[in-house]
This record gives C-alpha cells, sequence and structure tokens, in this order.
C-alpha cells in the first residue's frame, strides 16, 4: 500500500481536559516528518447524552491514512461511543492503530505514567517553597496517570504526614478545583 502521508486522530470533544493541546502536539511532530493529520471529533455539549453525532466515526476511510491515532481515554465520559468507536476500528481498518487508553482489541497501547512529573513539582514546592501542607486533586482513585503515587512518593522522602484527606479525586473538572478550593478555605 503506498504511504498517504496521513495520520487519522479520532477523539471525543478536543477541547476538555487540555485535548486542543495533544493535537497541537501531534501536529507539530507530524509536520516534521511531512505528515498531515486529521482529526475527527464531536463536542460533548450535552453531556452524556448525543444526537447521534457519534456515527460521523462510521464514516472515516481508514484507507486514506497511514496510521490512527484513537483516544480511547478521552471517551471516558461515554464508555459505550467508545467501545462502539474502537470496536468499529477494529473490524474495518487495515493501517496501524495506536491507542491512547486502555484497550481489550488493540495490542498498541501507551498509558501515561506521569508520577515522576507529579514528584518533581511536589519536591519543588516543598524545597523551594517551603510548603508542608499539600493537596492533591486527581481524576479517579488508582487512574493510569499515577499522579497520586508521585505525590505521595514526594511527601515520604520529605517525612510530611499525610492521610486521605490530602488525596482529594473526582476529576480535572474547574468546578472540582472549586470545590477543594472552599474546602481548604
Amino acid at each position: 500500500m503506498e504511504s498517504t502521508k496521513k495520520i487519522c486522530i479520532i477523539m471525543l470533544d478536543m477541547t476538555e481536559d487540555y485535548r486542543d493541546d495533544y493535537i497541537i502536539g501531534i501536529e507539530k511532530q507530524a509536520r516534521k516528518f511531512e505528515y498531515q493529520t486529521v482529526t475527527f471529533s464531536i463536542p460533548m455539549l450535552n453531556g452524556k447524552f448525543t444526537k447521534r453525532e457519534e456515527e460521523i466515526y462510521q464514516l472515516i476511510d481508514f484507507d486514506e491514512y497511514d496510521g490512527i491515532l484513537f483516544f480511547e481515554n478521552s471517551f471516558s465520559a461515554i464508555k459505550s461511543v467508545g467501545n462502539m468507536v474502537e470496536k468499529h476500528i477494529h473490524e474495518n481498518c487495515h493501517v496501524p492503530v495506536m491507542v491512547l487508553g486502555e484497550s481489550m482489541l488493540f495490542s498498541d497501547t501507551y498509558m501515561p505514567d506521569n508520577s515522576l512529573g507529579t514528584k518533581m513539582l511536589t519536591d519543588h514546592l516543598i524545597e523551594e517553597h517551603g510548603c508542608e501542607t499539600l493537596y492533591f486533586l486527581g481524576g479517579e482513585p488508582n487512574q493510569v496517570l499515577r499522579n497520586d503515587v508521585g505525590f505521595v512518593q514526594s511527601l515520604q522522602e520529605h517525612q510530611i504526614p499525610y492521610s486521605s484527606d490530602n488525596l482529594v479525586y473526582g476529576g480535572y473538572w474547574l468546578q472540582c478545583g472549586e470545590a477543594l478550593a472552599k474546602d481548604i478555605a
């Protein structure tokens, strides 16, 4: 098969949770190798309810691309749509597929582990700014990002006591940060 020099990106709502930054980073890297990217995304303006907009993913002609990047973790708000899209890709795509998140259908997956970065940030707050009372706001407990692991590791290494009260979960939404700030205040 002849190269098309195009990469297909499939995600849900590219404007949520810094996903637009992912797209910009992928686009910059693709350009370095003279590739184009085409992004398929639907906005989630109505929360968890769709009006069948997800059917746009069924119209993708996978043969037009050299590879597919499927952001499985972007579908966390609507797992059923993510599962439908992943199944459609698996059944109809004959080019390499890379999954950002978890997959039962594809072997090439990438699960980010941000524990080191979070540890370094926490170390900095403690060592450079003298912070001794710190709180962690994360997504779901035991999430693959493992940010909480780095946070706890730093506190332990600096012998700063902590409890489950220092670890707050619920998501990266603006409202979660506001609620935590109100609780702390």
